[in-house]
């Protein structure tokens, strides 16, 4: 391509296509620590566990399904569900080659950031009638890209393999932006247009979309780029004014739809806070707090306040409690008042920072997601990062200056380099991982929790003699938890498998959440373990659990129908198998489903219910249902055999 071989500059391209490689092995080398490591968290509901994934050939039929199979996101995040069922074709559950594909990913987009980079330095310098350095353009930009690879904000987007979400996503968005970087330098400096970088810009974005939807956020930053560097300049078939108007519509007017469905469609944003413990108020207000971290674990990180885990942060209930919320929102306010204030003296700062702020529309605004995680700043720390550096050498005029400026920044290179490989030293296996993110953020419910089950899975393959120490982690885990039934669970259950006798506090305890919170995915997930136990030996007897589900499903608080649907359902199989109650169950299963007509997994339960229960009209009429709005056959399989079942049973129904 024309744009690499000015971009490496003929006269010394093999040294700096060296320096390039260099680079990039430097930026491999920091994340091989962490290569053993294994799965964590979401990625077993996401990768481990979900059967979709497990496909024996690749057709176009088993790999739509598995493309499909994400529950996350409204539309299923397809492309990157794609890569992890090749993933699970040729390697199965074994996380290694997963890893190696995320660090390629990094490494990618980090070039990718580098060409990125210089196109827009190199526009913004003809732009501004400065004296164009293709030298400059090229160390500044290597230099970004350096920095944005080693970055330890950016651990979690590579090492926690779900986040390939995020990198792939992250990926196609700044190819997108780079292709259509080039066909407006066409426009404005070879006085010609080329649809076809912006025909292939636009496809790129839709790609991005469909590894994540931070990849709408494209558009933002299309106007961010037109904004602070290219102007809107046109010197091809259009003019300023006519590029200008065709523009803004292209970008403001998917933009604005968004915002007016969002508006017309309040139950969209305002229904998933109904199982969180924050309200829409209390995670605006925390955002603030939240962001103002981020930017300190960009520039200053600090690898004892890192972790996956941020569930230990406060919850802002007023701008004055804490009183650090009013202190974050007015250092961000006039962050970006700045920002806006300084485009046109400061045109590459303001773009870097507003670059960062369009990053968090999304993840850190108004829709109910968890608080605080790492990889929102994936690309977000890009913006940061190419405000400093920038600013730093096009700011500094003497040489002397520029020197000392280049040292302290290949010192900070250094810096955060080694915390980014202590990083992922600490994530070489599941127990070390526990025990630095418990260490690190004692408070935190859930990195509490996991270095109980690290402990749990140490007792349990006899490499620890002390059987019962994850018992008390596990109790600390359950005063840290408000809401959530995990840790009591998890103790229950371990304390069944080494036969040791269950505290009534914990019972009194479950009880407690149950009645007092709503009830959450984790929620169901315990009352499955449950159930499971059950059916083995058990240390908490069968009244005991019946009388959990009552307060479960009795309870007022108010919240999710998929959520409250899962409880019932988990009680009609509670029914079946342990109080032999088959119109208890009947009614349960029947209850789930209308309050949640659309979750087909339900009606697959139902169905098995009403073929034992000898209710073969009622069966072939959910069957026929999940095969009319199974669109992406996850179920193909399911119903298959069912349909084996049914028939079976018809024809041996006792006359």
């Amino acid at each position: 391509m024309p744009i690499i071989k000015e971009l490496l500059n003929y006269k010394s391209s093999l040294f700096k296509l060296s320096l390039i490689i260099l680079s990039f092995i430097i930026s491999t080398l920091v994340y091989m620590p962490g290569l053993p490591g294994n799965f964590i968290h979401d990625d077993f509901p996401n990768i481990v566990t979900n059967q979709h994934l497990d496909i024996e050939q690749l057709d176009f039929d088993s790999l739509f399904t598995a493309s499909f199979s994400a529950k996350s996101g409204p539309l299923k995040r397809p492309i990157s569900m794609l890569t992890f069922a090749l993933n699970y074709y040729y390697s199965a559950t074994n996380p290694l080659p997963y890893k190696i594909i995320n660090i390629g990913i990094h490494v990618l987009v980090g070039l990718c950031l580098f060409i990125l980079s210089w196109l827009l330095l190199n526009s913004f310098e003809r732009l501004s009638n400065k004296q164009v350095s293709t030298e400059r353009c090229f160390y500044i930009s290597l230099f970004i890209a350096i920095a944005w690879l080693l970055s330890p904000i950016n651990l979690t987007g590579v090492l926690y393999i779900v986040q390939r979400m995020t990198s792939l996503a992250a990926l196609f968005s700044v190819l997108g932006l780079i292709f259509y970087v080039i066909g407006r330098r066409q426009m404005i400096f070879k006085k010609s247009l080329n649809y076809f970088y912006f025909l292939l810009s636009g496809l790129l974005f839709i790609a991005s979309i469909l590894c994540k939807e931070t990849g709408a956020l494209n558009l933002i930053y299309l106007i961010l780029i037109e904004i602070c560097i290219l102007r809107f300049t046109s010197n091809a078939v259009f003019s300023k004014n006519s590029f200008y108007i065709i523009f803004l519509t292209i970008t403001i007017t998917p933009i604005a739809l968004g915002i007016i469905w969002l508006a017309s469609n309040p139950a969209y944003v305002l229904y998933s806070y109904e199982f969180r413990p924050f309200t829409l108020e209390e995670r605006l207000l925390t955002q603030g707090r939240a962001l103002l971290y981020y930017l300190k674990w960009i520039l200053v990180p600090n690898i004892t306040e890192l972790g996956l885990f941020h569930d230990d942060i406060i919850i802002s209930k007023s701008i004055l409690k804490p009183v650090s919320t009013l202190i974050s929102f007015s250092i961000l306010s006039l962050l970006l008042i700045a920002s806006f204030s300084l485009i046109k003296k400061l045109s590459l700062f303001a773009f870097g920072i507003l670059f960062f702020f369009v990053s968090h529309l999304l993840e850190s605004s108004i829709f109910a997601l968890e608080l605080v995680y790492e990889h929102r700043n994936y690309l977000a720390s890009y913006g940061i990062i190419f405000a400093v550096i920038t600013s730093i050498f096009y700011l500094i005029n003497s040489d002397s200056s520029r020197k000392l400026a280049i040292a302290v920044c290949c010192s900070w290179l250094c810096a955060i380099g080694y915390t980014t490989s202590i990083r992922a030293y600490q994530w070489r296996d599941a127990v070390t991982f526990a025990y630095y993110e418990a260490y690190h953020h004692p408070k935190s419910p859930r990195a509490t929790f996991d270095l109980g089950r690290a402990y749990v899975n140490l007792a349990m393959a006899d490499i620890l003699e002390e059987k019962d120490k994850a018992i008390p982690i596990f109790e600390t885990s359950m005063e840290l938890m408000t809401h959530d039934i995990a840790a009591e669970a998890a103790a229950i259950i371990f304390s069944s498998l080494i036969q040791s006798d269950i505290k009534k506090e914990w019972i009194d305890s479950i009880h407690k959440k149950l009645a007092s919170s709503p009830i959450t995915h984790v929620t169901a997930e315990c009352l499955k373990e449950f159930n499971r136990c059950l059916a083995s030996e058990c240390s908490i007897s069968k009244q005991q659990v019946f009388e959990i589900y009552q307060t479960a499903i009795n309870s007022k608080v108010p919240t999710g129908a998929r959520y409250k649907s899962d409880v019932l359902t988990l009680y009609g199989e509670f029914a079946v198998n342990q109080l032999n109650d088959l119109d208890v169950a009947y009614n349960s299963m029947k209850d789930a489903i209308e309050l949640s007509p659309n979750e087909l997994q339900y009606r697959i339960n139902f169905s098995l219910l009403l073929i034992v229960l000898g209710k073969f009209d009622e069966a072939e009429s959910q069957i026929e249902f999940v095969e009319e709005k199974d669109v992406f056959n996850l179920y193909h399989e399911k119903l298959a055999l069912i349909r084996q079942d049914l028939e079976y049973n018809k024809q041996n129904r006792p006359s």
